[in-house]
Order: C-alpha cells, then sequence, then structure tokens
C-alpha cells in the first residue's frame, strides 16, 4: 500500500528535488521530509505547504486519491481562498472543529467544481463559527 511518504518522495524526485530543496520550499527542516519518506510520521502538520511546494493537491498527497495536481483544477482561485479561509479559522480552534474543518477542506479539494459543494461548505464554515464563537464569526458576543 502506497503511503504518504511514498507520494511525497514520488512527486520530490519527478522534480529532481532532493529532500533538503523541498524542505527549503516548503520552510519546513530536512528530517521533517525524511521522517515522512521513511513513514514515521503519517499525519504531517506541514502537508499544506509541501503539497503546495510540490504542487500536488494536500488530499491527494494525503490518501492517494483524487486530484493529483494543482493545475488540473481549472481555476482553483475560489478553492484556494476557501482552503487558506479553512487553514487560518481551524488553527486555534479544538482538536474535533479542526477535524471537522479538515473533512471540509478535503471535499472542496477533491471537488473544486462543485459549486453546491462549494456554496454548502460556507454555510457550515460559517454555522460552526457562529455556533462556536471562533475566530471571524459574526454571531461572537
Amino acid at each position: 500500500m502506497e503511503s504518504i511518504g511514498s507520494r511525497i518522495k514520488a512527486a520530490r524526485t519527478e522534480l529532481r528535488w532532493s529532500q533538503l530543496r523541498l524542505a527549503d520550499e516548503a520552510g519546513v527542516t530536512q528530517s521533517a521530509i525524511g521522517n515522512l519518506e521513511a513513514g514515521w510520521r503519517q499525519r504531517p502538520k506541514e502537508l499544506l505547504a509541501i503539497a503546495q511546494a510540490l504542487g500536488v493537491q494536500p488530499g491527494w498527497l494525503e490518501t492517494g486519491q483524487g486530484v493529483r495536481s494543482l493545475g488540473e483544477v481549472r481555476d482553483s482561485r475560489p478553492v484556494r481562498t476557501l482552503i487558506e479561509q479553512l487553514a487560518t479559522i481551524a488553527a486555534p480552534l479544538r482538536p474535533v472543529l479542526r477535524r471537522n474543518f479538515a473533512n471540509l477542506l478535503v471535499e472542496v479539494i477533491e471537488h473544486p467544481d462543485d459549486a453546491p459543494l462549494l456554496e454548502q461548505a460556507s454555510i457550515d464554515i460559517e454555522s460552526i463559527l457562529d455556533r462556536y464563537g471562533a475566530p471571524g464569526s459574526r454571531a461572537r458576543s
């Protein structure tokens, strides 16, 4: 079974990058890349940065499923904006809420052209923010 580490290594070697080059591009340490490729870490907090540096979708990098290349998404600006908003909002939240945001993020990445999904994701995000008083919430008091 293919792992996140093997997908990182495959994408890195396709670019003809060393582990050090990928680490520099992603803003992480070379040991972090080595540990991931060796399979010692499976759920990296640096996933988004590594995926962006490699030019691949974070969902594909993590699961091996869905669209692989960022270039395969026709117009990724709305999706990219939503992803950036989710990452910023999710960082200070409780672990359960971060997982909910991560699940939304995976859905958005895997289905970037699904307008109803994007609209529902936006509604769900606002609902979570309003309900839990997270940063950016309009309903905080």
